[in-house]
């Protein structure tokens, strides 16, 4: 009984090593994963703007995160879009720049029918390369998030391009605004296991900076009459013009502020081609929007973290603002990264 038996155990223990040996090959081959493009604003089923309703296009540069393949991924596994309040075919793009100013050549698409006020994600396998960029095209679906931050650029092109084929954007990218879309991606390289522990006596790690952030930005009163003469900022009040300008800041930044000024405007053109432009005769019947109008100059103030403040004369580049509505923009700069921008508006009275 007991030689019967041998044999059989010998068998069964060789092939249990057999399988462990291969589970153990099989987990070491595991992909390392990546998320690009709007992965927080997704993630949290952020809307996108009403106004960014259908076009064909790819992010071609961005203030923070990238819609671009990393080094060592070679395959998008997944896309994902939170879609607003138009439902209808989206289609998930992948662009490769050819090298010349603003030309791609459309690598893959993957068309899908969302619904809205539900955030999608997609299943596929596209093989890809670093540097491959993602974009969207619609008809009716809205595709972006408004940003203010003039780093955020979107490339349009005049017609949806189909795969195989080499097109250009048109003419310079539409600022502000970031697509509403984020994909995972893959590569065959097994995950690195944790750097060993630096020897006795050596430096430490010399961690990666974060970019500043600003907060609390307020104008007190937000409604005053501009200086008719002097510099555009004052340590202490000027009395009867000008403004409190305070603000937050996590840690010591270059703060740049700039101005915009709010005029009425109509929007002209459907889907990717809207604008909103200055009214006239022609297109007096035409949809009312809001155009803000960059103002000549700029203010840099050196700021330290937490609390800081100034007094705003209501003069630009040497001039008195003329009387009318604006808002302010704050961006925080340190160790060469770039905060988010934050707005407030006032109103010069006369």
């Amino acid at each position: 009984m007991y030689r019967l038996a041998t044999p059989n155990l010998r068998r069964a223990t060789s092939l249990a090593l057999f399988a462990t040996l291969l589970a153990a090959s099989t987990g070491t081959a595991r992909a390392a994963t990546a998320e690009i493009g709007a992965v927080a604003e997704i993630r949290s089923a952020m809307p996108p703007a009403p106004i960014s309703e259908g076009g064909y296009a790819v992010q071609v540069a961005g203030a923070s995160g990238s819609y671009a393949v990393p080094p060592g991924y070679n395959t998008i596994t997944a896309w994902s879009h939170s879609a607003g309040s138009t439902a209808g075919p989206l289609t998930f793009k992948v662009y490769r720049p050819t090298g010349a100013l603003r030309e791609f050549f459309v690598l893959a698409s993957d068309t899908r029918n969302v619904t809205a006020g539900t955030v999608h994600r997609f299943p596929v396998q596209i093989p890809v390369q670093p540097g491959d960029r993602i974009g969207l095209s619609a008809e009716t679906v809205q595709l972006a998030y408004e940003t203010f931050s003039p780093l955020d650029k979107i490339g349009f092109f005049g017609a949806d391009p189909l795969p195989g084929t080499i097109r250009a954007t048109d003419g310079e990218p539409f600022e502000e605004y970031k697509l509403d879309v984020s994909a995972t991606v893959t590569g065959p390289d097994p995950v690195a296991p944790p750097p060993p522990a630096p020897p006795p006596g050596a430096p430490a790690a010399v961690s990666t900076p974060a970019a500043p952030t600003l907060s609390r930005l307020r104008v007190a009163p937000s409604a005053f009459r501009a200086a008719r003469r002097g510099p555009s900022t004052r340590t202490v009040s000027a009395r009867g013009s000008g403004t409190r300008v305070s603000y937050r800041l996590d840690s010591a930044a270059a703060v740049r502020f700039t101005v915009q000024r709010v005029r009425p405007g109509r929007r002209r053109g459907v889907g990717r081609s809207a604008r909103c432009v200055a009214p006239s005769r022609f297109n007096r019947k035409a949809t009312r929007c809001t155009r803000y109008l960059p103002v000549k100059g700029s203010i840099t103030r050196r700021s330290r973290a937490g609390a800081n403040g100034f007094y705003f004369t209501g003069r630009l580049a040497g001039r008195k603002l003329a009387r009318g509505s604006y808002r302010l923009l704050a961006t925080p700069t340190a160790q060469r990264l770039s905060g988010r921008s934050v707005r407030r508006s006032f109103r010069i009275t006369r």
